[in-house]
């Protein structure tokens, strides 16, 4: 299949950038071509040069994480790709990744691969292992009911067919993930989740999101903020996801003026899943 691995490149990957391209030059499958956002890196085709990739496109990054990733994803799809394979640039794979997401998806006529992750260190030392695998089983069919509290469809994580993506509008929301793979999901898109592939999906001071690394207010009142902007930004799409939106935003304005966030903070504890997803702190609750 026509695959191409798409990832965006800015300054602050540079400490991890030689173990990305090593992990993709280590993959069992090496026939893809790699199409790089590059937001800012210096140069970047220096570093490409290091490696005996066969086919690399470069294009500039726009103004926003958001937009980089619709620009990736557009020339992509623009390079006829049949799958598109995401993968963050501070990160690493096992071995198998891009062959076995290709293969499944095209054995199994499934649209999207969701695998699992290594949570490590900055110096990829892993600090809890298989983490999905806590929560869903291999070869598990999902639905959107299965991230629509949380999620745990990443851009380092995910393949996907992209004949779903033709007449589909890419948003432009930052966090992207969430809501990207949410509207694949509500429009019926197949999609499974591999245990059998791992992400070692490194933390450090500049992981925008992180998992895994402690439970605070701030962490708490960031998943809030995210959960309000992307309800929002699906409620065209049922009336139940239009309760969400109307629901969260309720409980942020109640917050910002009740000064009970500390008492909301200590009910969330309460109801906390042992292995959280991304964005799932942030809970409706009863009466504060």
């Amino acid at each position: 299949m026509n695959t191409c691995v798409f990832t965006c490149v800015f300054p602050s990957v540079e400490p991890y950038l030689d173990d990305f391209l090593l992990s993709l030059s280590k993959q069992t499958m090496q026939e893809f071509r790699l199409v790089v956002v590059n937001d800012g890196y210096f140069n970047l085709r220096s570093v490409l040069k290091r490696y005996a990739f066969k086919k690399v496109t470069i294009i500039e990054g726009g103004s926003s994480p958001s937009l980089n990733r619709k620009k990736g994803i557009e020339e992509c799809l623009a390079q006829n790709a049949e799958v598109i394979i995401f993968a963050d640039s501070d990160d690493t794979f096992s071995e198998n990744r891009f062959e076995l997401s290709c293969n499944v998806i095209e054995s199994g006529n499934i649209d999207v691969v969701v695998n699992d992750i290594n949570i490590c260190d900055s110096d990829q030392n892993i600090i809890l292992g298989n983490y999905f695998s806590h929560r869903f089983y291999n070869r598990m069919d999902l639905e959107f009911d299965n991230i629509k509290l949380g999620n745990f469809f990443g851009l380092s994580n995910t393949a996907v067919r992209s004949t779903i993506l033709k007449k589909f509008k890419i948003p432009t929301l930052d966090p992207f993930d969430w809501t990207f793979f949410s509207n694949l999901l509500l429009l019926n898109s197949r999609a499974v989740f591999l245990s059998e592939i791992t992400t070692h999906y490194r933390q450090h001071d500049s992981n925008f999101v992180g998992m895994g690394g402690g439970f605070s207010i701030e962490k708490l009142m960031r998943a809030l903020d995210v959960k309000v902007q992307h309800y929002k930004a699906l409620t065209y799409l049922s009336d139940d996801i239009a309760t969400l939106a109307r629901d969260f935003y309720e409980l942020r304005k109640f917050l910002d003026t009740s000064q009970k966030i500390e008492t909301y903070y200590s009910e969330c504890i309460i109801h906390q899943y042992k292995f959280p997803l991304w964005w799932e702190e942030a809970v409706l609750l009863g009466d504060i």
